[in-house]
């Protein structure tokens, strides 16, 4: 089980994220809330594109492999953003570091999966999975609070801490063992295979479908905070770079609570019930958003971050249960893709909404959607369509 140990510690230093409060603030300086989108369309656009790529491949090559070329991206691509002086440096760097994020993405979960397959011990995924995302919580609460204050000191200062972060996560993915559960050697026809499969897992029953639908509402609803708005709704609010850290560390602590009562949570309801829940709790913290003040607008911030840990644990175990282990990767990372593809699309007029009628008031426009999605999934269960 010595996987699953450095798994937790790996997805501690991959979330060691001290530039969380502070990254919208480093952007402003040298862009507007527009140019803020296009470096989140080409972050997009990356994980759109290479999701499955690397999936497949770390189907393929191997996980431990592709757990090393991630930290070596992100180690890289942090490197590059703290010794950016225009826009174009932080595209660039932005473009390095989300390449890193989508080897990780994906190939984290295939790989404690197959560990405990391979040890017999897969019915505890769902249980190991949610203590592990424990990990990243803490440590993005932890760093962001620090990085809001050494952002102070020396802007540039936070992204050198994530990227010596990396380096270690780097060193520490030497000591990984490869599990040995339905491994293929790399070859371009089983490269191409993989791609194909990871789409045909999701889509080969109307079962599969219509979960994967529904999963896509909440989960796309969960980008659009996640990537710009939470973020740009907290600075409306009156957060500052250091409260901003403070902030951070309170989501993360949120987010760490809800990863760890998921299993109890399905003690009481089902999978959907759970995801529907979610999405109603999103929609109409949405629509009051603009009537609240710095204390409300961060617990109200705070829960939805907590949910989106809550969600994301669920979609890991639901499409676990779907797939077969050798297109497990594959199929995470194609369902990865999916939730962030209509981002590239809205992601500018996003930032232009925001530019001219603030964070909050397009959070009531997206509540809005989010009422109407969640109308949606009330019919699938209540249809049996899942």
């Amino acid at each position: 089980m010595n996987n699953i140990r450095l798994a937790f510690i790996l997805n501690f230093l991959r979330y060691s994220w001290f530039w969380l409060g502070i990254w919208l603030f480093y952007y402003l300086r040298y862009t507007d809330y527009v140019g803020v989108a296009i470096i989140e369309i080409v972050q997009i656009t990356v994980n759109v594109l290479a999701e499955i790529p690397t999936g497949a491949i770390a189907d393929l090559l191997g996980k431990k492999k592709t757990l090393m070329i991630s930290f070596a991206l992100l180690a890289i691509g942090n490197f590059w953003m703290a010794a950016g002086i225009n826009i174009y440096h932080l595209v660039g760097s932005v473009f390095v570091m989300s390449l890193g994020y989508t080897f990780f993405s994906g190939t984290f979960d295939a790989l404690v999966y197959d560990t405990l397959l391979e040890q017999k011990q897969e019915s505890q995924f769902e249980k190991i999975i949610s203590r592990i995302n424990i990990a990243p919580h803490i440590a993005a609460g932890t760093s962001g609070i620090i990085g809001g204050f050494i952002y102070l000191y020396n802007p540039h200062l936070p992204f050198i801490m994530v990227g010596i972060c990396a380096l270690i996560g780097l060193v520490l993915c030497f000591f990984l063992h490869e599990p040995a559960v339905d491994s293929n050697k790399f070859s371009l026809a089983n490269f191409l295979t993989q791609l194909k499969q990871g789409f045909n897992q999701l889509t080969k029953t109307s079962e599969a479908k219509n979960t994967v639908w529904f999963l896509l509402i909440t989960t796309f609803c969960g980008v659009i905070m996640y990537e710009l708005l939470h973020d740009a709704q907290a600075i409306e609010y009156g957060f500052t770079p250091e409260t901003m850290g403070i902030l951070a560390a309170l989501m993360y602590a949120a987010s760490a609570i809800g990863s760890y009562i998921t299993p109890s949570l399905r003690g009481k309801y089902s999978y959907f019930q759970i995801v529907l829940l979610i999405s109603l709790l999103y929609g109409l913290t949405l629509l009051v958003s603009p009537y609240l003040g710095l204390i409300a607008g961060a617990i109200v911030i705070i829960g939805r971050h907590m949910s989106t840990s809550i969600n994301n644990n669920l979609n890991s175990a639901i499409i676990n249960k779907l797939v077969s282990s050798e297109y497990r990767a594959t199929t995470l990372s194609t369902f990865s893709m999916i939730a962030n593809i209509p981002y590239i699309f809205v992601a500018v007029f996003l930032g232009s909404a925001i530019n001219m009628y603030t964070a909050n008031n397009v959070a009531v426009i997206l509540g809005i959607l989010m009422l109407i999605g969640a109308c949606y999934q009330l019919y699938q269960i209540k249809s049996h369509k899942i």
